[in-house]
């Protein structure tokens, strides 16, 4: 039997409903699997809630009814280095200040408590983590903040690329992490699924997340969901926001944050979107370097980052993107 299988065996044979926590990674298949819970009406899910509850005062509703055959908490942030906008009563965050990356032993830190924390709250929890070869996946967390209306023109600067590198190795540090979550919650409780298997075979992609929830198989396809945009609206797009950036940053209070989601929401409207394609066209603006940094300069900043990853049957076709050797 499936060591996944087994788990939510022995989880239905103690009444319990199957748990499954997704913590990541940003830009490897999260909103595809978002889209995919919400369309079932056996999965328990809402964005920014936990365990299928949107707040604690819904339980007692909830509970009315057919209950799921599965719950699902979801949130890339669970995986992140990154400090976030604000603080929570019981953080010594500052107030304030925009998200920003941690030292390497904060940021690492972070991870491991969040692990804890996670195992303290739901011990018999599944875990989920989305992965995706490191190339594709900064490339496309580059794309995303200009999308978002931040003028990344560093990125256009082949040295400043390289120089990212340090920071994202913080972040994307595969083996470390999947190996704080198989100490937390045992091997058997946690998959590792990657982007590329999502973009290469979507049948299989589902009937994997079907297996994971021991849920009966369903085709899905939504079509393409947060896509990116073409490289010359990235190109016309940082250059506007070069622009309109720092008006925005002189916002005070709240109403900056607001200022900023509407930037966000506006630049996201096809026709904005499609205008801003045609002008990057006409202006013959420069697309993201592809790629955006060299292949010798990506071996050496995420050597032994994934390298466990090889071992896994899901992943291991896709293991030159991960720069997995198996060691």
């Amino acid at each position: 039997m499936d060591p996944h299988d087994t788990a939510a065996a022995s989880d239905a044979g103690r009444g319990e409903i199957p748990h499954l926590i997704h913590i990541g990674y940003p830009k490897a298949g999260a909103t595809f699997f978002k889209a995919w819970c919400e369309s079932r009406e056996d999965i328990a899910f809402t964005r920014r809630g936990f365990a299928g509850h949107a707040h604690i005062e819904d339980i007692p509703n909830d509970i009315v009814g057919p209950q799921p055959g599965l719950v699902v908490s979801s949130s890339e942030a669970l995986v992140s280095v990154f400090s976030r906008h604000g603080r929570s009563p019981r953080s010594g965050w500052p107030t304030g200040d925009p998200p920003r990356m941690s030292t390497l032993a904060a940021g690492r830190q972070r991870q491991a408590e969040t692990c804890a924390q996670l195992a303290r709250l739901f011990p018999t929890a599944h875990i989920l983590i989305l992965v995706r070869g490191f190339e594709g996946a900064i490339r496309s967390l580059v794309a995303q903040r200009i999308k978002a209306g931040r003028p990344e023109r560093w990125a256009w600067d082949p040295d400043a690329n390289v120089q990212a590198l340090k920071s994202y190795r913080m972040f994307m540090d595969y083996d470390r992490v999947i190996g704080l979550y198989e100490a937390a919650f045992g091997r058997e409780r946690v998959t590792v699924l990657p982007y590329e298997m999502l973009r290469d075979d979507l049948e299989a992609y589902v009937q994997t997340l079907c297996r994971v929830g021991s849920l009966p198989y369903r085709p899905f396809d939504p079509g393409r969901v947060n896509a990116s945009m073409p490289g010359h609206a990235l190109a016309a797009t940082t250059r506007l926001s070069a622009v309109v950036r720092p008006v925005l940053d002189r916002v005070p209070g709240p109403a900056n944050r607001a200022a900023s989601r509407a930037y966000a929401r506006l630049l996201a409207v096809g026709p904005v979107r499609r205008a801003l394609d045609l002008t990057g066209r006409v202006a013959r603006a420069t697309p993201l370097p592809d790629p955006l940094v060299p292949a010798d300069a990506l071996r050496e900043a995420f050597a032994g980052c994934a390298d466990s990853l090889v071992l896994r049957p899901e992943v291991a076709p896709y293991a030159a993107e991960y720069l997995a050797t198996g060691r």
